[in-house]
């Protein structure tokens, strides 16, 4: 009769070889993963941008007030509110904060809320 581990000492081997086999083969499966997703990150499409806004500090004003045309730095860009209440909307920020920079916040609607603007020089449909 054989001793006591005998299915340990003979199984031992044939698992390590096993999970080696499976090791070789997951590794194997994840590097044309990898190298497409690297394809993929170099090859990243960027949509265009038609304008950016930089808003205004308006003189006189805190430093979060309802917002209007006057923080609008562009002159040939128009700003319209929608919503129950256009105060709602407020300018934020601080310029030259770049963990803060100037822009518009919404939280203080109480429904559906937005603002849109749209360049004066081209057409309207």
């Amino acid at each position: 009769m054989p001793g006591k581990f005998w299915s340990v000492r003979c199984l031992l081997p044939l698992a390590i070889a096993c999970s080696a086999f499976a090791l070789g083969c997951i590794a194997l499966a994840q590097q044309p993963a990898e190298s497409a997703a690297k394809g993929k990150a170099e090859k990243k499409r960027v949509p265009p941008l038609f304008f950016r806004e930089e808003w205004q500090e308006v003189k006189g004003l805190p430093v979060e007030h309802p917002i209007t045309q006057a923080a609008v730095a562009s002159p040939n860009l128009e700003i319209t509110l929608y919503g129950p209440s256009g105060k709602d909307i407020v300018e934020n920020g601080l310029p030259g904060n770049v963990d803060n920079p100037p822009h518009l916040w919404t939280g203080l609607c109480t429904s559906t809320c937005a603002a849109a603007l749209r360049d004066k020089n081209t057409m309207s449909i």
